[in-house]
């Protein structure tokens, strides 16, 4: 089927994205050793530094005159009025003159930019306070989630919750792990304080039974595992980023120290086929799992991880996770005494069934040598190296026997 747009794209086209970042990737050749850009779709940081007040502002005006050139080129209009500069020291200096397209910018002692609160300081403080005004829901929303002529399913108003406020305790994540104890503290007790009007509890009901009956994380752990997803994704899909490490006391360098077995694995993958070595990614079509019940299921991924180990390779750690959130997320891990299922509710997040991997993982390392394999549909397939993921899997002619 053929589609012809003859003024702009579909709403939520994939495409509108992709050719706005090739129509103004030229902006991005002003970047150099001491000039930055940073885009987020339409919105743009430029971010400039010097060893002097006097010679950051000279580099932040070459780098607006060349930025206002490029744009000018590619026809793109500037928003003043949403334009803003701010300057990072340590001293009192704040106020500093800088115009563009012969428009002064206006100074701010503080600027939000993509939902994080930065101040000239960098203070943290400021933002860390907004996450608990902005994890209050409003009185009429609570009324509507608790009140019983509503007729809203506690399921429904468990979603809202996760809508409206879990994603914005979720939202940079990394960032969050230095958060005051008092502000997780008082974040976490708004939470559970909405979950209990939600599902009826009492005020008296225990914190770990109001999670259970939620089936959410507490938050610090959450935010914990969160972090660590970021860092994993950022060693498989960003390894120019790497640098040596964070400070040995931050927050992070206790998450990288503790997991520390598992990320060592994903930093150097190969493609080794040594049968001793294999890491498999089982994933069960979809139609699989409409059709089939749960202990069909189990039954199905046992049988399949079985020949795999009938023909000599030692299956270390298999992760289904990745299904749909509509079917059940089950994980899988094996060892030489056998097969261990764990099952998980249905109605769990993603991210749960995600997390159990990882915790899996830990115990169990894969070795440095350790193909990535895709099982799905029948067909044993195998990918590219992590940070090749843009490469399209490649099937193994031997293993695409469709009775396995």
């Amino acid at each position: 089927m053929q589609t012809v747009v003859n003024n702009g794209l579909p709403q939520g086209s994939c495409l509108s994205p992709t050719l706005f970042n090739l129509y103004t990737a030229e902006l991005h050749k002003i970047s150099d050793a001491h000039n930055q850009i940073f885009q987020f779709a339409d919105d743009c940081l430029l971010l400039t530094s010097g060893p002097t007040t006097e010679g950051a502002l000279k580099n932040a005006k070459t780098l607006t005159e060349k930025f206002s050139r490029l744009s000018n080129d590619l026809r793109l209009k500037i928003n003043h009025a949403k334009s803003k500069l701010i300057l990072f020291n340590r001293t009192k200096e704040n106020s500093v003159q800088l115009e563009f397209n012969q428009n002064a910018i206006r100074n701010a002692h503080r600027i939000k930019y993509l939902g994080i609160l930065l101040t000239n300081n960098l203070i943290t403080r400021p933002h860390f306070s907004a996450k608990i005004l902005e994890n209050s829901l409003p009185k009429e929303v609570i009324n509507f989630l608790t009140n019983f002529n509503s007729n809203l399913h506690p399921q429904e108003g468990l979603n809202i919750f996760r809508s409206l406020l879990r994603s914005r305790a979720d939202y940079a994540t990394p960032l969050n792990l230095n958060i005051p104890k008092y502000t997780l503290s008082k974040v976490e007790s708004q939470h559970r304080t909405q979950i209990k009007r939600i599902l009826g509890l009492s005020n008296s009901t225990p914190n770990h039974v109001v999670y259970v009956l939620a089936k959410e994380l507490p938050l610090e752990y959450r935010q914990t595992l969160q972090s660590l997803k970021s860092l994993i994704n950022t060693h498989l899909y960003h390894s120019q980023n790497r640098c040596p490490g964070p400070q040995p006391t931050s927050p992070h360098a206790k998450i990288l120290a503790e997991y520390n077995g598992l990320i060592a694995q994903i930093q150097s993958p190969s493609l080794s086929r040594k049968p001793g070595n294999l890491f498999v990614h089982l994933n069960i079509d979809p139609a699989l799992l409409k059709s089939e019940q749960s202990e069909g299921l189990k039954n199905h991924f046992a049988s399949l991880v079985q020949k795999l180990l009938s023909r000599g390779y030692a299956v270390l750690f298999t992760d289904a996770s990745k299904t749909p959130q509509s079917t059940t997320c089950a994980t899988l891990h094996l060892n030489s005494n056998g097969t261990h299922i764990i099952k998980i509710n249905p109605n769990a997040s993603i991210q749960t069934a995600e997390l159990t991997a990882i915790n899996l993982a830990i115990k169990n390392p894969v070795t440095k040598n350790c193909n990535l394999y895709r099982l799905k549909g029948g067909v044993l397939q195998t990918e590219q190296p992590m940070h090749h993921r843009h490469d399209s899997p490649r099937h193994i002619p031997q293993y695409q026997n469709p009775k396995i």
